[in-house]
């Protein structure tokens, strides 16, 4: 499994503080599939990651679910993330629920004003002039 998560056979040796951050969430990762569980909850799991080593982090992710079947529950305030792994989202506020259904519903015709603010509020970089 540390093969699969991108580490060699040396990390098995390593003491915990040998590793660096970005090294430290594949690991998690490669620990909490070893078992091969039906259910993973994924509780922020990019939140102090930039951002290069968290799009690599929710790719692996996202091919180790094709590969192993779990199922996750992937907390997040990052709607990008979100919809880079999820099939259908429940977005809360205040600890109610205010929108649940299909990714792309979600997504590109949310129905709470709460999910509206915070698909708003995503920077967006600007589209090059064509030339």
């Amino acid at each position: 499994m540390l093969a699969r998560v991108g580490l060699g056979q040396d990390a098995l040796g390593r003491c915990p503080h040998e590793f660096s951050g970005a090294q430290r969430q594949p690991i998690g990762i490669a620990r909490a599939l070893i078992l091969k569980p039906k259910l993973v909850v994924a509780d922020e799991p990019v939140s102090a990651l930039d951002v290069s080593v968290a799009a690599q982090v929710l790719l692996l992710l996202r091919e180790l679910q094709a590969e192993l079947g779990p199922t996750y529950i992937f907390i997040s305030h990052s709607l990008p993330a979100v919809a880079l792994l999820a099939a259908h989202i429940a977005v809360m506020r205040a600890g109610q629920f205010v929108g649940i259904g299909p990714e792309e519903m979600i997504l590109t015709a949310p129905e709470a004003d709460y999910t509206m603010e915070l698909l708003a509020a995503v920077p967006q970089l600007p589209q090059p002039p064509v030339v």
